[in-house]
């Protein structure tokens, strides 16, 4: 694992069938791919850096946590101001704060679609596995390219 930017990791030992930006990611949404929305928000939220970067990599917890805040403290301004602005996405972290996304990340880590490094420290970090990849691929009817 070598760190490439603050909060952000490669692992050379996983081999990708695609490149990120292969596969169709909303920034916080996967709609209609994984088994749940907290697992479909977990994967976006990490497989989103991929796409940006166009290399897969992985996110420390606080990369994650850090941008859930930010998503929480902009929903609270919009709550007090009783109405939506167009610049602020909804979220699943919105209706059920951040558990919503460690539950998807659990979840994942559960099935193997997502890797744990450092899992019992206090910034793990969680890279995208092929397997999730593939699952996505299947789902969004993509042929691999690698």
């Amino acid at each position: 694992m070598k760190q490439i930017v603050r909060d952000v990791f490669t692992d050379e030992t996983l081999i990708f069938p695609c490149l990120p930006r292969d596969i169709k990611i909303l920034r916080y949404a996967l709609p209609d791919t994984l088994e749940t929305r907290e697992q479909e928000e977990a994967a976006a939220r990490i497989l989103w850096v991929s796409q940006e970067l166009n290399r897969w990599v992985g996110v420390s917890w606080s990369y994650l946590s850090d941008e859930m805040k930010e998503g929480t403290k902009a929903r609270r301004l919009e709550k007090q101001h009783l109405k939506t602005s167009p610049e602020v996405i909804q979220t699943g972290i919105w209706a059920f704060g951040i558990k919503h996304v460690i539950a998807g990340i659990e979840e994942l880590l559960s099935k193997k679609l997502l890797k744990g490094v450092d899992l019992r420290t206090e910034n793990p970090v969680f890279f995208p596995t092929p397997e999730l990849v593939q699952l996505i691929m299947k789902k969004q009817g993509i042929s691999a390219t690698t």
